[in-house]
């Protein structure tokens, strides 16, 4: 069931391997400019992390931010890339 997890599909985010991956395989990524700023101001949500993807607030745009990633690619470098490890 999709509806107990705040993703919509059965698949989850693995960020550090996407971030990885983007350094060796950059084009398999969707990018967009955007404003990022962290949270410091409010106890509630203080150090989060919030990204303008629309640029609603109309601030300067200072960060390469990675959407989409075409993912078949994007496995098959992750597994060629632990498989060569020793």
């Amino acid at each position: 069931r999709y509806g107990d997890h705040k993703f919509p599909t059965p698949a989850r985010p693995i960020h550090d391997a996407c971030a990885t991956g983007w350094l060796r395989a950059p084009e398999l990524y969707e990018q967009r400019l955007c404003n990022v700023t962290i949270e410091i101001g409010s106890p509630d949500t203080m150090g989060e992390t919030i990204v303008d993807w629309w640029h609603a607030t109309g601030k300067r745009r200072n960060c390469n931010v990675l959407g989409r990633i075409e993912s078949d690619p994007f496995f098959d470098l992750l597994l060629r890339c632990i498989g060569s490890m020793p």
